[in-house]
């Protein structure tokens, strides 16, 4: 659900720039929200790459599975 509020913030504070014609302001709320978005999407993967054995076992008993996967 991250990301969907990083994706609603950034609508709602670029647009409310527009609105008030002040485009610096709103380019760099542009840029500090895709910064914000690389950098969680970034934290997400690394998580997951170091999770994925727990993960898989939470979803799979099968060892012939796990092993596979892994």
């Amino acid at each position: 659900m991250i990301p969907v509020g990083i994706s609603t913030s950034t609508t709602i504070l670029v647009g409310n720039q527009i609105g008030s014609l002040a485009l610096e302001q709103a380019k760099f709320y542009a840029k500090m929200c895709i910064v914000t978005a690389f950098i969680w999407s970034s934290l997400s993967v690394f998580v997951m790459n170091a999770l994925k054995s727990t993960i898989i076992i939470s979803f799979s008993s099968d060892i012939n599975v796990n092993i596979y996967i892994l």
